[in-house]
């Protein structure tokens, strides 16, 4: 039986994300954007609140950013990064400061390839900051993840991203952001964790890229706003 119901889920996958359209307007789906908060141990809830993710479309294309240096111009025209964005908010919390908390960024790319048909890459990285102000009253802050020019020509455009952040080891909040449409044809996942489903990221279809995605500190937009945004350990 087994032999017969991993071909027939991969075949379903491919269906279904064939017909995905990238270029269309992106939305935010608030029915599908797991939040799920976990309390602390000692600490009072929420103690994270994630308020938006933005990661597909049009509005997350940067150029790179350019430099007022006595150095020599570039010969090239500045590329075309791919941002994922997440604002989210700490506090209501007797703890003033939270040592550390964990991003984990997913995000899911979708090219059509003339000799080999429709194929994806499932891009993954984490992020550690150190030292987030908490306490009573709540605060914003902002974290962002940026994909490479390269990749985003090689692999295509984003169809779907997701964020998870842990403390103490505990997810606190998670969201996801899809393409119109998007949502709806990927195949079922377990709590809408569509990166924890095999079907999709374990795909004979599917590479996984775990260099191409950069935090702040790794692309050019390390030192703009440096104090925006928390320090990454």
């Amino acid at each position: 039986m087994r032999r017969i119901l991993v071909p027939f889920c991969v075949l379903i996958f491919l269906f279904a994300l064939l017909t995905v359209d990238v270029t269309a307007q992106v939305s935010r789906l608030k029915g599908t954007a797991s939040r799920k908060r976990a309390v602390a141990a000692g600490e009072e809830s929420p103690v994270v609140a994630i308020d938006k993710i933005y990661g597909v479309g049009n509005r997350t294309k940067l150029d790179t950013p350019t430099y007022n240096t006595s150095a020599a111009r570039g010969i090239n025209t500045p590329k075309k990064w791919s941002r994922i964005e997440v604002t989210y908010k700490t506090g209501r919390t007797k703890v003033e400061w939270l040592d550390s908390l964990t991003f984990s960024y997913y995000a899911l790319a979708k090219k059509i390839d003339r000799e080999k048909g429709t194929l994806y890459t499932f891009y993954k990285k984490n992020i550690h900051y150190v030292n987030i102000e908490a306490g009573k009253r709540q605060l914003n802050h902002r974290s962002h993840i940026f994909l490479r020019p390269a990749a985003v020509r090689r692999n295509g455009e984003l169809i779907a991203v997701a964020v998870e952040i842990s403390h103490k080891g505990v997810i606190v909040d998670t969201a996801v952001e899809y393409a119109s449409g998007a949502a709806a044809k990927l195949p079922k996942s377990e709590k809408g964790k569509w990166w924890k489903n095999s079907v999709i990221t374990e795909s004979k279809i599917t590479t996984t890229d775990t260099s191409s995605l950069l935090d702040r500190s790794q692309s050019p937009w390390a030192y703009i706003n440096i104090d925006d945004y928390e320090v990454i350990k």
